[in-house]
């Protein structure tokens, strides 16, 4: 189910006030916009890919198409050239490099069958 941009998200979704804020802020889910390649929250970039990163791409589709839940099973398809599990945890480490910003983490289950995402704390 995708949400409106303009939709707040319950805080029992994963999202609520900004950090460091005293208001009430309320948060946007990161987007995925698959055509442009682009990971963003409230408009600002957080991940661009230049080239193709199948592994990522699927995960941050994922996210996007179930509207940002806090956890999503893994949704790379199986090869027989490798381990799921590893392949999952080598995704989640590509998604957390070269973030432009780093507003949004992204972690494994601790199953090797899920990834989570998270906001960052100290985002001011």
């Amino acid at each position: 189910m995708k949400l409106p941009r303009s939709e707040a998200i319950p805080a029992k979704n994963g999202f609520g006030p900004h950090p460091n804020s005293s208001e009430a802020a309320v948060r946007l889910p990161p987007r995925w916009d698959a055509t442009r390649r682009e990971l963003t929250v409230d408009g600002q970039v957080i991940k661009r890919f230049r080239v193709p990163a199948a592994n990522q791409e699927a995960v941050l589709a994922a996210f996007e198409e179930e509207g940002w839940p806090p956890r999503i099973f893994d949704p790379l398809p199986p090869r027989a050239d490798q381990e799921s599990k590893r392949r999952l945890n080598e995704t989640v480490k590509a998604l957390n490099r070269s973030r432009l910003a780093r507003i949004i983490r992204f972690a494994g289950d601790g199953t090797g069958e899920g990834v989570l995402w998270e906001w960052v704390r100290d985002w001011r």
